[in-house]
């Protein structure tokens, strides 16, 4: 079983995948919120990421 991993930011389910780094913290988000995903600031990208916490495979500290 192939599991499809779900945009950070909203939440659907995708097959295209791109990772962000946002204030030092690794986004998994979809091509549509990738744009959205650059312009997120570091307590965001935070909220996000804790709110998605099953996701997150990697977070990096700078």
């Amino acid at each position: 079983m192939i599991l499809i991993p779900d945009c950070m930011i909203c939440n659907k389910e995708t097959t295209s995948i791109r990772r962000i780094m946002s204030g030092g913290v690794v986004l998994d988000v979809c091509k549509h919120c990738a744009k959205y995903g650059q312009e997120l600031d570091e307590a965001k990208a935070d909220e996000i990421v804790f709110k998605n916490s099953k996701l997150v495979k990697h977070v990096k500290i700078c």
